[in-house]
Protein backbone atom coordinates (compact mmCIF):
# COMPACT_ATOMS: atom_id res chain seq x y z
CA UNK A 1 0.00 0.00 0.00
CA UNK A 2 3.11 2.16 0.81
CA UNK A 3 2.13 3.49 4.30
CA UNK A 4 4.44 2.75 7.27
CA UNK A 5 3.24 2.67 10.84
CA UNK A 6 4.40 3.71 13.92
CA UNK A 7 2.84 2.29 17.00
CA UNK A 8 2.72 4.78 19.90
CA UNK A 9 1.05 3.86 22.79
CA UNK A 10 -1.20 1.04 21.40
CA UNK A 11 -1.96 3.21 18.24
CA UNK A 12 -0.72 2.96 14.92
CA UNK A 13 0.90 6.62 13.66
CA UNK A 14 1.41 6.80 10.03
CA UNK A 15 5.28 7.21 9.66
CA UNK A 16 5.72 8.28 6.27
CA UNK A 17 4.43 7.54 2.48
CA UNK A 18 6.32 5.55 -0.23
CA UNK A 19 6.42 6.84 -3.42
CA UNK A 20 6.36 5.25 -6.61
CA UNK A 21 7.85 7.46 -10.09
CA UNK A 22 8.17 9.82 -7.45
CA UNK A 23 4.19 10.44 -6.72
CA UNK A 24 3.40 9.56 -3.08
CA UNK A 25 1.20 6.19 -3.27
CA UNK A 26 -1.45 7.52 -1.14
CA UNK A 27 -3.11 10.99 -0.75
CA UNK A 28 -5.29 12.66 1.39
CA UNK A 29 -3.06 10.98 4.27
CA UNK A 30 0.14 12.91 6.23
CA UNK A 31 2.77 11.33 8.68
CA UNK A 32 1.74 11.90 12.05
CA UNK A 33 -2.27 10.48 11.05
CA UNK A 34 -3.27 8.37 13.62
CA UNK A 35 -5.09 4.95 12.16
CA UNK A 36 -8.33 4.77 13.21
CA UNK A 37 -10.05 2.01 11.11
CA UNK A 38 -9.31 -0.25 7.81
CA UNK A 39 -12.41 -0.50 5.91
CA UNK A 40 -14.44 -2.38 9.09
CA UNK A 41 -11.62 -2.94 11.09
CA UNK A 42 -10.89 -1.01 13.93
CA UNK A 43 -7.45 -0.24 14.30
CA UNK A 44 -6.83 -0.29 18.31
CA UNK A 45 -8.06 -3.87 18.39
CA UNK A 46 -5.74 -5.28 15.91
CA UNK A 47 -2.37 -7.02 16.39
CA UNK A 48 0.86 -5.49 14.45
CA UNK A 49 0.14 -8.78 12.23
CA UNK A 50 -3.77 -8.50 11.81
CA UNK A 51 -2.82 -4.46 10.64
CA UNK A 52 -0.42 -5.62 8.34
CA UNK A 53 -2.56 -8.13 6.55
CA UNK A 54 -5.37 -5.36 6.78
CA UNK A 55 -3.61 -3.15 4.59
CA UNK A 56 -2.27 -5.81 2.57
CA UNK A 57 -4.17 -7.20 -0.89
CA UNK A 58 -4.24 -7.82 -4.37
CA UNK A 59 -2.78 -5.40 -6.24
CA UNK A 60 -5.62 -2.39 -7.43
CA UNK A 61 -8.00 -3.75 -4.31
CA UNK A 62 -9.28 -0.23 -2.16
CA UNK A 63 -8.97 -0.11 1.36
CA UNK A 64 -10.62 2.27 3.25
CA UNK A 65 -8.83 4.67 5.67
CA UNK A 66 -10.44 6.24 8.88
CA UNK A 67 -7.95 8.52 10.58
CA UNK A 68 -7.49 10.98 12.96
CA UNK A 69 -5.19 14.34 12.32
CA UNK A 70 -5.42 17.55 14.77
CA UNK A 71 -8.61 15.50 16.80
CA UNK A 72 -10.28 15.80 13.25
CA UNK A 73 -11.37 12.48 11.53
CA UNK A 74 -10.01 12.11 8.21
CA UNK A 75 -10.97 9.61 5.55
CA UNK A 76 -9.03 8.26 2.81
CA UNK A 77 -9.26 5.64 0.06
CA UNK A 78 -5.50 3.85 -0.55
CA UNK A 79 -5.62 0.87 -3.48
CA UNK A 80 -2.79 -1.54 -2.38
CA UNK A 81 0.23 -1.20 -4.90
CA UNK A 82 2.61 -3.79 -5.92
CA UNK A 83 6.16 -2.53 -5.55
Amino acid sequence: MGLTFIRTNGVAVVGGIAKKNGVETVSGVQPGDKLVQIDDLKAASLTRGALLSALHGVPGTRKHLVLERDGKTVEADAVVTAF
